[in-house]
């Protein structure tokens, strides 16, 4: 199974209120331009999949090789000429912004999802518990096939504080889960969890 298929669970489970990219294909992408419009130095991305990243440097290089950059404006918000970028889904909307990427995920439909089998109380950020102040995080991470978070995966996808984020996947790195299975077979998962924090009375 490559990595980055998509699991969904089966039809008759609660949809998520926000929608994610396969596993391993979590990356920001930076790069610099000269004040020319020319690349400047490496391409900076990270995914799971090497083939993915050799393909995306690839077509930074050739664009830059056509000289299809504009000289970069140098007024306010000029960062040293620096591109950030990141891949998420993007569905096209009045807002600002393009899609640069067009890839096709296999989705691979699991016969029983994920489930929670026990989540330990995150540790509430001293700091915020002294000031009053709460947070609602929303994580997307990776239940591996032996029922553990993988390490690394989660990503911090809505909420307001680092300091919750960092207590929230804590917390789900410590969780015990039942895997995803196809055909019976534990396979792993991306699944999303909101984990709250509420100043108690």
């Amino acid at each position: 199974m490559p990595f980055w298929a998509r699991i969904s669970g089966p039809p008759d489970t609660a949809p998520r209120a926000f929608t994610v990219l396969g596993s391993g294909l979590f990356s920001d992408i930076s790069f610099h331009w000269t004040a020319e419009g020319r690349l400047r130095g490496d391409v900076e991305l990270a995914t799971a999949i090497p083939e993915l990243d050799a393909a995306i440097v690839a077509a930074v290089r050739r664009a830059d090789s056509a000289g299809v950059f504009p000289p970069p404006g140098q007024g306010e918000g000029w960062d040293g000429g620096r591109i950030a970028l990141r891949l998420v889904r993007w569905e096209p909307t009045d807002t600002l912004g393009v899609g640069l990427i067009r890839l096709v995920l296999p989705i691979l439909r699991a016969d029983s999802p994920v489930e929670v089998i026990r989540i330990p109380p995150p540790r509430y950020p001293a700091a915020a518990q002294e000031g009053g102040i709460g947070d609602a995080i929303d994580l997307v991470y990776v239940v591996g096939a032996n029922g553990r978070m993988v390490r690394g995966s989660a990503r911090m996808v809505g909420g307001r504080y680092r300091a919750f984020a960092q207590a929230a996947i804590e917390a789900v790195e410590k969780g015990e889960y039942r895997p995803a299975r196809i055909a019976g077979c534990a396979v792993p998962q991306q699944v999303a969890q909101r984990i709250q924090f509420h100043i108690r009375p």
